[in-house]
């Protein structure tokens, strides 16, 4: 944003931050219902506050990849070797005082496959997202989550998608995001509207050859994220359009 005081009097979005904004726009204003939310990746300290603004306003919020174990802890779940700091439990405590208060589903994976260690792939398994043993931490969501976040994004009628199932740059770990952009892009085919955004979302969809298999793909990552918790960002106030 700091770049518009040099230009005090002539102030233009460029074409594709026009394109994000309408796109983003539409879903924001104007949802079709049933509206799923669907986050993954690890940064829950960036992602959990903008879930808070989707609530009474989404009709479901699934939860995955290394976002869904201080869900998981919380809820009384073993999580072994996960990715988890201590510090997101009051996080996850807040979050779920407020959604339960909410008309708005949440829905945390069932399963999830397992190993010892990323670097050499060993031990791999799935698990029950609840008993990880010690030792072990979850690398991807498991057929049985695939199939109830499926059968959710199906029935829905928009639908936004922020963050991979697994450690999906790692080709053994990515079926859960891979499954999970086959179901959005089915959605998508039977006249559901499809959001994508994320570096890393994007960068997966890319890699795994869906790119064009949504409604829109944005390139805004966390700019996404908070424009839809706030009404305009710093850097978009005062723009004007290309006539």
């Amino acid at each position: 944003s700091g770049i518009h005081h040099f230009f005090p009097q002539e102030k233009y979005k460029g074409l594709l931050l026009e394109s994000e904004l309408f796109q983003l726009q539409k879903l924001k204003n104007n949802p079709q219902h049933p509206y799923t939310i669907i986050v993954g990746g690890a940064k829950i300290g960036s992602k959990i506050h903008m879930l808070e603004s989707f609530l009474n306003i989404a009709d479901n919020i699934l939860i995955g990849g290394g976002m869904a174990f201080p869900f998981i802890k919380y809820v009384g779940g073993k999580i072994g070797n996960s990715i988890c700091q201590d510090n997101e439990m009051e996080i996850v405590k807040s979050f779920f005082k407020k959604a339960k208060q909410s008309k708005t589903t949440i829905l945390l994976p069932e399963d999830c496959l397992i190993i010892r260690s990323v670097k050499n792939k060993q031990d791999q398994k799935m698990a029950d997202i609840m008993k990880i043993p010690n030792g072990y931490c979850g690398v991807d969501v498991g057929p049985k989550t695939i199939e109830l976040f499926r059968s959710v994004i199906l029935k829905s009628k928009s639908i936004m998608w922020n963050g991979p199932m697994g450690i999906s740059e790692i080709s053994d770990f990515s079926s859960g995001t891979r499954s999970l952009a086959t179901s959005i892009q089915t959605a998508t085919k039977n006249g559901a509207y499809s959001l994508v955004g994320g570096g890393d979302t994007v960068s997966d969809i890319y890699r795994l050859g869906f790119e064009n298999s949504f409604s829109y793909v944005s390139t805004g990552g966390g700019a996404m994220l908070e424009f839809f918790k706030k009404n305009s960002l710093p850097g978009i106030l005062n723009l004007k359009t290309l006539k």
